[in-house]
């Protein structure tokens, strides 16, 4: 289903230091139980996404580095 911003509200939500964020397209008809639903689904996909990214980050600093000989 398209989304079509003149008939939507649109949310941002950012990190305190104001370098990343999203932002929620949802239609105004939309009950504030059905929003904050949708905003508890994708809070739990941002922390999942950031939960994976430490452990590549922990993985990538436990793997020791080859030097390239030349």
């Amino acid at each position: 289903m398209p989304i079509f911003t003149i008939n939507n509200s649109k949310l941002a939500v950012m990190n305190e230091e104001k370098t990343r964020g999203l932002s929620v397209e949802f239609p105004r008809d939309m009950g504030l139980g059905e929003l904050l639903d949708r905003i508890e689904e994708l809070k739990a996909a941002v922390i999942k996404s950031m939960e994976e990214e430490r452990k590549k980050e922990e993985e990538a600093k436990k793997t020791p580095v080859e030097e390239v000989k030349s």
